[in-house]
Parts: structure tokens; C-alpha cells; sequence
């Protein structure tokens, strides 16, 4: 008796998706390719495990920093988990509360697309109920979604304001968790960090400042102001893994905007720098490393573009389109110059 009622409630769902009753029987229980193994009408704990075979599957070919971001694609789907009947209810359940055109949104689709793709092939899921849409396809697309507004240009934050939103939010009640915003904030500013980087920083053997992981990979990087290392003790914290904001379903950058954006000195600021065409962000802290290379006195003309790209772990193309606008013309050639002597 169960398994009828568990049948046509299954059946119903698909009918209030705009499937025919034919159409919904044979999608539910028609014989196709593979029917002996793949799995057709699949509960959550059969799906739980089958990503815990897809994961143990990527282990062997990509990154800790890889599989940490799958996994919180799986997380956005768990609340989901016991009422998705196929490939495409799973992909929309999981994404309709999240930001339309979001870098989250993108990856959740293509991460749970990816699995599910997986597992058809390996005969563990049913192509006709979890076969996801393909990876170019409208669907897709659509499941990603756009931004309904267009994005702003990101405003570099200055130093002066850095400062005093560090001094203001050391002056917050819940000093603890304040702590642990701030030291991310020092991060970003000093070394010029994307958010999610500042989970894999670290001092190596011979003691440089290093990336060591995460999605851009390793490089080395360098504080400035190199007096803001010093004074922020960002050596001795970095060596001791201090707190940093800890992350669920959220990234760093997402978690740390939604903190700034409950401070008074950051709203204020906001209110007062921010434009129709331009904000500042998260990564506004990034962008302040590259404007004080290339225009405080102290490196403007001795650090060339393509170290600073270098530093900040992009191409010198990605930099120049980014940071073009602060950097001399001819920065290169007059290094070399100086270096020179000519």
C-alpha cells in the first residue's frame, strides 16, 4: 500500500510539472538502457551516498580547495534532498533562493550538473529522470540566471579608511567575532587577497608570505605597506592560523559584506563614496593593494605591472584592463631604465 501511495504521489508531482500521466508512468517507471543498474526511483540517502562516490571519484584528480566547494554546492541542495524526483526539480530547488547571475549560483548549477552527468554515465542514476541539461543549453543558462541590475564598478577603499574602519570595528561589543573580521580585512588590504584566499595564506619554510591552495593556486605575496605587517603582527597571526570568519553555505566575500553592511562606519562610507556607476565591496580592500602600488610614491615606477600582476595572481592583461587607469604608461621601460641607470 505504501508503495502505491509513495507511486502516485510521485506521479502527481511530475503531472503538476506539465507532464502527461503517460508521460509522467514512463518517466517514473518505463524500461530503459541500463535499467538493471541505474537507479530510478532514488531516495535522499541513495543520493547522499552516491555523492559521497562522486567525491571520493574527484579526490583523486583535483584539490582540498576543489572538493571544500563541491561540497557546499552539495549543502545548498540537502534541505531539498527528499522531495527531488529528477535532474531538473533538483537543480531548480536548489538555486531559486539564491542571487540570479550570482558567481554562487553558476557554480552550484555547474557542480551539481557535473555529478549528476557523472552518475548517469556510470549507470548509478537513470538518464531519463537525472540526466542534467547540457552544459551550453538555454536550461542552463536559465537555472544560472542574470542579474536584473548591472554591475558596478568595484571602488578602491583608501587608506586612511581602512584604518578607521579597523579602529571602529575594534571598538564593537562582540569583540571576538570582530577580531576575526578585522584580521580578514588586514589580509585583503595588506597583501591584496581575493575573500576566499585569506583561508590559504600561510608563511613558508624560508619565511615568505604565501598562497598556498584555493581556486588561483600558489604564489608569493608581498605586504603593502610593509609597515602595516608590522604593526598589525600579520606574520606572527598568519603562523598561528588566527580566526578568520567561519563560512557554511556562504563565501568569505558574501560573509563579510553582510558584516560590514550592519556597521555604522561602513554604511556611512558607503553613503558617501558610492555612485550610480561604482561601490565599494569586498573586494574593494583587493583593489586598494593595486592603487597603492601604482600611485603612492613610495613603489609607483618601481614595481612594474607584470610583478604586480604576479602578486596579485592574475594575468598582466586581467591587470592592465583592471588597473590600467592607475598605472604610468611606460611603467615597464621606466623600471628598466632605473634599473639600468640609463
Amino acid at each position: 500500500v505504501k508503495d502505491i501511495q509513495e507511486a502516485v504521489i510521485a506521479i502527481s508531482q511530475l503531472v503538476d510539472r506539465r507532464y502527461t500521466v503517460k508521460e509522467a508512468i514512463k518517466t517514473l517507471y518505463g524500461k530503459r538502457k541500463n535499467s538493471s543498474q541505474a537507479v530510478t526511483n532514488i531516495g535522499a540517502d541513495q543520493l547522499e551516498t552516491n555523492w559521497k562516490l562522486y567525491i571520493k571519484h574527484k579526490e583523486r584528480n583535483v584539490s582540498p580547495a576543489t572538493i571544500k566547494s563541491l561540497q557546499k554546492s552539495f549543502k545548498k541542495l540537502q534541505p531539498h534532498i527528499h522531495e527531488v524526483f529528477d535532474s531538473n526539480q533538483l537543480l531548480e530547488l536548489t538555486t531559486e533562493k539564491l542571487e540570479a547571475g550570482s558567481v554562487t549560483a553558476k557554480h552550484t548549477v555547474q557542480h551539481l550538473s557535473a555529478w549528476l552527468r557523472w552518475s548517469v554515465e556510470k549507470g548509478y542514476l537513470s538518464s531519463n529522470r537525472w540526466e542534467p541539461p547540457h552544459k551550453e543549453s538555454k536550461a542552463i543558462s536559465e537555472l544560472i540566471g542574470r542579474s536584473p541590475k548591472k554591475t558596478k564598478k568595484t571602488l578602491p577603499i583608501h587608506d586612511d579608511e581602512i584604518i578607521q574602519l579597523i579602529d571602529e570595528l575594534g571598538k564593537n561589543r562582540e569583540s571576538k567575532r570582530a577580531q576575526e573580521y578585522i584580521y580578514a580585512i588586514q589580509l585583503m588590504s595588506c597583501y591584496g587577497l581575493r575573500p576566499h584566499e585569506i583561508e590559504y595564506i600561510q608563511v613558508d619554510e624560508i619565511g615568505r608570505v604565501i598562497i598556498e591552495g584555493g581556486k588561483t593556486g600558489e604564489r608569493e605575496l608581498y605586504g603593502l605597506h610593509p609597515h602595516w605587517e608590522t604593526d598589525w603582527d600579520l606574520i606572527e597571526k598568519i603562523k598561528n592560523n588566527h580566526p578568520i570568519p567561519s563560512t557554511t553555505s556562504d563565501n568569505f566575500g558574501e560573509k563579510i559584506r553582510k558584516y560590514l553592511g550592519k556597521q555604522k562606519y561602513w554604511i556611512e562610507l558607503k553613503k558617501k563614496r558610492d555612485t550610480e556607476k561604482a561601490t565599494l565591496r569586498t573586494y574593494s580592500f583587493r583593489n586598494s593593494w593595486a592603487l597603492r602600488c601604482h600611485t603612492d610614491p613610495k613603489y609607483a615606477n618601481k614595481i612594474s605591472t607584470r610583478l604586480a600582476a604576479s602578486i596579485m595572481g592574475h594575468s598582466h592583461k586581467t591587470h592592465l584592463n583592471y588597473y590600467g587607469k592607475w598605472t604610468q604608461k611606460g611603467s615597464i621601460r621606466n623600471q628598466l631604465n632605473k634599473l639600468l641607470d640609463l
